[in-house]
């Protein structure tokens, strides 16, 4: 992930491959229970947040939801443009992140935002 020139990696989620036919996950438990995480991202509100996908050939989607205290917020995103403009109020927030490929295969990784006004 990345905003205003900087470069933030997220803790590891579930993910999806196949192989010969069959399909493989590896499976986290939900973003909002994480304890593993690195520290805090400090975006400021009203901000343009960036995803890459490195090493792979771009996604066919990203899809983006947000969680507060532990419970689902909203689906910030479903397109294919790889970025989101935050737009929520000020507060830390744990951002789930999932890129898909259409000719199969998924990941994920979250992050914990401090949204700063």
């Amino acid at each position: 992930m990345s905003s205003a020139g900087k470069l933030y990696f997220g803790a590891q989620g579930s993910y999806c491959w196949g192989s010969l036919g069959k399909g493989q996950c590896v499976d986290y438990i939900p973003p909002s229970n994480r304890t593993d995480l690195p520290p805090p991202v400090s975006i400021p509100a009203n901000n343009t947040i960036h995803f890459d996908v490195k090493g792979y050939f771009g996604p066919s989607s990203f899809h983006v939801t947000l969680f507060k205290e532990k419970s689902f917020i909203e689906l910030l995103s479903e397109d294919t443009n790889g970025a989101i403009d935050l737009k929520v109020p000020t507060g830390t927030y744990i951002l789930s992140v999932s890129a898909s490929w259409t000719s199969g295969g998924d990941t994920s990784n979250v992050f914990e935002l401090l949204v700063t006004g």
